[in-house]
């Protein structure tokens, strides 16, 4: 039966298979961290390992001198000097440990008493950019401003299909995502596949609910209100499964004025959200790590975007649109600034506003993330 497991349980999936066939361990199964590292790159030279790679955004160099006998495990009273260290300097101090795999003063243990610092290291922007390529929080409020608070001639039904390509601290991947809109309701759906020694494949959708008050005129328009957001993360690779629950809600506000053929429109939403991992149905391993993240407060990030559309014709227009997103309050480092630029073509219905557009867009988050895409957006209003 298939298992939710911890977004941070790719501490065990990345260890297991990002390494050659001939330098990996022949376990059955993975029984925390301490097996996890024998999975990654190694070298074996008599009672020495030695592990030295990347996982995820940490770098890891293991040495383990060989006790029990076996120079293939890492088990009992075998002696580790393990350092976890940042790729993204600044952010958060290397982790160090040195002595024997079990007991009361071993490596389990230590990493059990560590885990948010652990977490903090492997996944320093949030728990699913990791595994999907997008940080959902942001991606949240980004992909809202972008197809409601900016949309001009927004309708009362509008659609979303976008391709992207990203590079992520030490990989790459590529996604589709789409959307469709009713009213104050949108379904979104994205498939994003990363190019890693583990194959790993992930689908998140969600439901967004975005109820507002406002005022039009010939002119401008203004509008205020709420929006809220589930959303379930699925991803399966070559060793493990990993599920989590993603959800959060805040208030959205923009102000839209039209003058010499131009609209400008400028708005924001504060969005407070949270990671839920199920901790009771997941292995007895990682339960201290599903225990860290459900400990954590809630985090919350503002984004601020402008919006800026000529007409050229009665039938084009082309617009252009900025976004940046800015953690207000998070925990254990989690999350970080963002930017989006937008550049888009739009073929218009009449003199009330578009139907269709097509445009580029470039993503970027400290000097570790970026991502292009292209899109086709739709939007259509009932007369």
């Amino acid at each position: 039966m298939r298992r939710f497991l911890p977004t941070a349980v790719p501490v065990a999936i990345a260890i297991q298979l990002l390494c050659p066939t001939s330098a990996r361990a022949q376990l059955t199964e993975v029984n925390g961290l301490g097996d996890a590292i024998l999975r990654l790159n190694r070298d074996v030279s008599g009672n020495l390992q030695h592990v030295l790679d990347n996982l995820f955004s940490g770098h890891i160099d293991a040495t383990i001198i060989n006790i029990d006998g076996n120079p293939e495990n890492f088990a009992g009273n075998d002696i580790v000097a393990f350092t976890l260290t940042p790729l993204r300097r600044g952010r958060v101090a290397p982790l160090s440990f040195s002595g024997p795999r079990e007991g009361d003063n071993g490596f389990d243990k230590f990493i059990q008493d560590n885990a948010q610092q652990v977490l903090a290291i492997l996944f320093p922007a949030s728990l699913t950019e990791s595994v999907t390529g997008i940080d959902v929080a942001q991606h949240r409020s980004q992909e809202f401003l972008v197809s409601t608070v900016l949309a001009s001639g927004r309708g009362d039904i509008g659609g979303r299909v976008e391709f992207e390509s990203f590079d992520l601290d030490q990989s790459t991947g590529d996604a589709i995502q789409g959307m469709f809109r009713w009213k104050i309701a949108s379904f979104d759906g994205r498939y994003a596949k990363l190019r890693d020694t583990l194959d790993t494949k992930s689908f998140t959708g969600g439901v967004n609910a975005h109820p507002y008050w406002g005022q039009r005129t010939t002119s401008s328009e203004w509008r205020v209100g709420a929006n809220g957001y589930f959303s379930v993360m699925y991803s399966t690779s070559s060793a493990l499964s990993v599920d989590s629950l993603d959800y959060g809600a805040g208030p959205w506000g923009s102000f839209r004025k039209e003058f010499s053929g131009f609209t400008t429109t400028v708005g924001g939403i504060v969005l407070g959200s949270d990671t839920h991992i199920p901790s009771g149905v997941i292995d007895e391993e990682f339960r201290f790590i599903a225990d860290a993240v459900n400990e954590r407060e809630i985090r919350w990030d503002m984004t601020l975007g402008g919006a800026l559309e000529k007409r050229l014709t009665n039938s084009f227009a082309l617009g252009g649109q900025f976004l940046h997103s800015q953690p207000l309050k998070s925990e254990g480092d989690s999350g970080r600034s963002s930017q989006l630029f937008i550049i888009d073509f739009g073929f218009l219905r009449n003199s009330t506003g578009k139907t269709l557009d097509v445009g580029y867009r470039y993503s970027t988050g400290d000097d570790q993330y970026r991502a292009n895409a292209i899109f086709m957006n739709a939007n259509f209003a009932f007369d």
